[in-house]
């Protein structure tokens, strides 16, 4: 993205305190996979969070693995994606 765009963009989205999800979370009925990657800045804390909130949630840490494990680490993302969807 152009910054100038992405800016615009930035600058017409909702306060952050608008993305407290949590409650909405809890109501999740469907099985959930939640993948992260131990590299990814985000702290693995969130996503451990997020596993806790949902039910029927799994939580899958991916080793040496940043934001994008479907890109990253293609080799480990896909067969746990498969298992999870009952293909693998």
């Amino acid at each position: 993205q152009w910054p100038r765009n992405l800016i615009a963009f930035i600058q017409k989205l909702p306060t952050p305190g608008c993305y407290d999800w949590r409650d909405v979370a809890a109501t999740i009925q469907a099985p959930t996979l939640v993948i992260h990657g131990s590299e990814d800045l985000i702290p693995a804390e969130s996503s451990a969070e997020w596993a806790g909130l949902i039910p029927h949630a799994e939580l899958e840490i991916i080793d040496d693995c940043g934001h994008y494990p479907h890109l990253e680490a293609p080799d480990t993302f896909f067969p746990l994606l498969d298992s999870f969807l009952g293909q693998g």
